[in-house]
């Protein structure tokens, strides 16, 4: 019986490992697409700028 129990607190710790894991990959691509926004909206915005002094 302890070794049943054993093998489901393995079970679910390593599940829970691995939604750590998506997590922290889901964060760093959400994180590079914010990046990525900002840059863009950065870049249009200096666009505008330039365009409104020339």
């Amino acid at each position: 019986m302890p070794t049943l129990q054993s093998q489901s607190q393995y079970q679910r710790s390593s599940k829970s490992q691995g939604v750590k894991m998506l997590m922290k990959c889901l964060h760093a691509k959400v994180r590079k697409h914010q990046n990525k926004l900002h840059l863009r909206r950065h870049l249009s915005q200096r666009l505008k700028v330039h365009s409104t002094v020339s």
